[in-house]
């Protein structure tokens, strides 16, 4: 049998409330040239017979399993890892996609070979599935030069969508991926930025549920999120922001690129997120001033009530 062109790789855990509709989502999509790969994390839920019964019915079905919950870094790791496609998407277990978010994203890799990554704009949903509100995908990572497209993507990310759009593997390949720590997404598109481009197709394609359970904007707690990435962890981070410039600086020195490549990419990092995150410092301060709350237009990876 050949290799499909994509891989759509869904990690899960305990995702019986909305696995069977993501799943139909998935497999709805008028682009068929993939395989879809389900990687439990050992689920104790009905997630392992929903998986089973779409396998029965659509040969791109696939179902890995962990013998233990390892952690969502882990397992979305894993997926790549095992992929030998030429392009590969992650899917969470929550989301939806329209039918033609696959089909638009792999034509906008084939129309820009300096892209890395293509997704679509999106909408919010909530957990019954009703749409809340589209979301102002900020992402315009498109410079020619690493530093700048880094600098872009540390100035501009929030939900960080694109982690869910479709990337060409063999680049994903020579990132770090998804670590075992908060906002690690973070640092993997920084890497990804370093490397190349971000086409955004201007569509909404992408339904991105914010729901009570969501990993990151839900009612979790930080240690909650922290032992999502890896279960071994016993309690809440400290200093996340700060521990986040050092990591993705860190990182994007480190990589395979030329040495100035990578300098200047750390280096396009440190000073826009610095700067961003004195942006909002001062502007708590101008509200606090004023007596009024701040209230940016979206949330950067809500812990606690609190924007990290």
């Amino acid at each position: 049998m050949s290799t499909p062109r994509l891989t759509i790789g869904l990690p899960v855990y305990n995702g019986e409330a909305y696995l069977a509709e993501t799943l139909e989502s998935l497999l709805a999509q008028d682009f068929e040239d993939f395989e879809l790969v389900v990687s439990d994390n050992a689920s104790t839920d009905a997630t392992v017979s929903i998986v089973e019964s779409f396998a029965e019915r659509d040969a791109r079905v696939r179902l890995v399993r962990n013998d233990r919950n390892r952690g969502a870094a882990y397992n979305y790791n894993r997926l790549v890892a095992d992929s030998d496609a030429e392009l590969f998407k992650w899917s969470g277990y929550d989301d939806l996609l329209e039918p033609g978010y696959v089909r638009s994203c792999v034509a906008a890799l084939d129309a820009n070979p300096a892209a890395v990554i293509a997704f679509a704009q999106a909408t919010i949903i909530d957990g019954a599935g009703r749409r809340i509100r589209p979301y102002a995908e900020k992402l315009d990572v498109v410079a020619s030069t690493p530093w700048r497209r880094v600098a872009s993507f540390a100035w501009r990310f929030n939900l960080c969508n694109a982690c869910f759009g479709v990337m060409r593997r063999e680049t994903m390949a020579s990132t770090g991926l998804i670590r075992p720590y908060m906002s690690s997404d973070v640092t993997f598109l920084a890497e990804m930025a370093a490397l190349g481009s971000f086409a955004l197709v201007d569509e909404r394609l992408f339904l991105r549920r914010v729901h009570e359970s969501s990993s990151r904007q839900g009612h979790t707690t930080a240690a909650e999120v922290a032992r999502w990435f890896d279960p071994a962890s016993r309690s809440a981070p400290s200093f996340v922001r700060l521990k986040l410039l050092g990591r993705t600086t860190g990182a994007l020195a480190t990589g395979a690129a030329p040495i100035p490549d990578r300098l200047g990419a750390a280096a396009g990092f440190a000073a826009a997120y610095s700067a961003r995150r004195a942006r909002i410092a001062a502007g708590g301060l101008r509200a606090r001033f004023r007596g009024t709350a701040a209230a940016p237009a979206e949330l950067i990876h809500e812990v606690d009530g609190k924007v990290s």
